[in-house]
């Protein structure tokens, strides 16, 4: 269960489009309360953000994607302003930053 100051449970959905060409895109962060089983439409938009993607690297199946967020005025004190994003087609799963630490989230509707 993620401390404070997130709710006891809470869904993490990342949400974007990519252009794997151009290396080019968006992924928005954003954070709803409930477990993902029981997820409801509040949303916390103070720990929403949205990540301009840099670059692409790879292949088909695994993709990493480098991200950078803009509008550093919306972070936390220690939060850092690029990201990397792992998608893992083969295993369905995305490796995004969280908090302090990178998480493995379910990869659904790709």
């Amino acid at each position: 269960m993620p401390g404070k100051p997130l709710p006891a449970y809470a869904s993490f959905v990342l949400d974007g489009r990519v252009d794997l060409p151009t290396g080019t895109g968006t992924v928005t962060k954003t954070i709803y309360g409930g477990a993902p089983d029981a997820m409801s439409s509040i949303e916390f938009p103070e720990l929403s953000r949205m990540f301009r993607v840099t670059s692409v690297e790879g292949d088909a199946t695994n993709l990493r994607l480098q991200a950078v967020i803009d509008d550093r005025s919306t972070l936390r004190p220690g939060e850092p302003h690029t990201a990397m994003i792992v998608v893992d087609r083969r295993r369905g799963e995305v490796q995004a930053p969280f908090v302090d630490s990178d998480v493995v989230l379910a990869l659904r509707g790709m």
